[in-house]
């Protein structure tokens, strides 16, 4: 007998084509995007569940954000975090994966990909 498959609930993805998630436009509340250029993981981290913050420039500023707080905004639809594809220039929109304990994974056309463990890793 196969066994069911897990569900996984997707919080906070911005649909193709459109920058704007429905539920913020149809507030008509205000939200910001931040591109994330960098990680930190925590000392034996391998997976997108090791990662402990997130960062990046913004407005000329660079800021560094612990995946918490990334994670209530997003949740919050205050904030939009997403990395861009290396050979295409598209935005990977980061994503609440709910579990255990949530955290966050880039969605391309539906799909989860690995874009954000593929930044560069820093230490803090």
């Amino acid at each position: 007998m196969a066994r069911a498959s897990k569900r996984t609930k997707v919080v906070g993805v911005a649909r193709a084509g459109r920058r704007v998630p429905p539920a913020t436009a149809a507030i008509g509340r205000s939200y910001v995007e931040r591109a994330v250029n960098y990680i930190a993981m925590s000392r034996m981290g391998r997976g997108h569940e090791d990662i402990t913050a997130i960062g990046g420039t913004f407005d000329g500023k660079t800021w560094t954000m612990p995946i918490a707080e990334a994670i209530t905004d997003i949740r919050a639809a205050r904030c939009f975090y997403y990395t861009v594809g290396f050979y295409s220039g598209e935005k990977r929109y980061l994503a609440v994966v709910e579990g255990k304990r949530p955290y966050l994974r880039a969605r391309s056309d539906g799909k989860w990909n690995d874009n954000l463990l593929g930044q560069p890793c820093i230490d803090l």
